[in-house]
């Protein structure tokens, strides 16, 4: 009698552990199938990042550039009206340095 309880006891535990086994590949399947799913976002998310700031670097060249030109041609227009009205370019004057004495020090 000993003997056939003890092997009824192994079937339930084998039978148990069987469909634990079957649940716990089931949860590790569908985790991995989100995962999968999650790191294939991840990536799309990452290239349209990577797109994005490739042309923002690009319009940031092109902007300096206009500008860079731009400000080139309102300067030489300014210079132009300034020779054409006779004006003379502003230069910048340099305050004087005072130097200190030794006797100035003392008052």
């Amino acid at each position: 009698m000993q003997t056939d309880s003890s092997l009824m006891h192994a079937d339930i535990f084998f039978f148990i552990t069987t469909i634990a086994v079957i649940i716990v590949t089931l949860i590790i399947i569908v985790i991995l199938f989100y995962g999968a799913r999650i790191a294939r976002n991840v990536a799309e998310i990452s290239d349209n990042v990577k797109k994005e700031s490739e042309d923002m670097l690009a319009d940031i060249k092109t902007f300096r550039e206009r500008l860079a030109d731009r400000g080139l041609r309102v300067a030489s227009m300014i210079d132009s009206f300034r020779r054409f009205f006779g004006v003379a370019p502003k230069s910048e004057k340099k305050k004087p340095t005072r130097k200190l004495r030794v006797d100035d020090s003392k008052e």
